[in-house]
């Protein structure tokens, strides 16, 4: 939630839908996928370790997901605690797009996020 307000104050611009579940991110998803009404370009910040599922479980619902989602989805993971990038690769996460420290800063959302927000930004919790 933290997450969703400081994107809403740094990209006024953009809708933001801020999800305290993963599950509901991913029906979601689902949903736009069946009608077809994805935005052009989705950014998703989703924290790597959620009460309901963590990002490898996150990574394999999201695979599932159709092409047209899929194409259009850029992940960041947020972890307040360092990751090894052997780890992210044992794991085999096609969808990230980058690793972001927790708490999240104006610099590191300006640097990494902000250049690929022209559409929908789903916040997961």
């Amino acid at each position: 939630i933290i997450n969703g307000k400081f994107v809403k104050k740094t990209c006024p611009e953009s809708p933001v839908i801020d999800f305290t579940s993963p599950n509901q991110c991913l029906d979601y998803l689902a949903e736009m996928d069946i009608n077809c009404q994805a935005p052009e370009k989705i950014v998703i910040l989703l924290d790597m370790y959620m009460p309901e599922m963590d990002c490898w479980d996150f990574n394999e619902s999201f695979s599932e997901l159709s092409y047209y989602i899929r194409e259009k989805t850029s992940i960041f993971l947020l972890s307040a605690a360092m990751i090894d990038e052997n780890l992210v690769l044992e794991h085999d996460i096609s969808f990230l797009s980058g690793i972001l420290p927790k708490p999240l800063t104006k610099d590191d959302f300006d640097f990494f996020v902000l250049n690929k927000i022209r559409g929908s930004l789903l916040v997961v919790r």
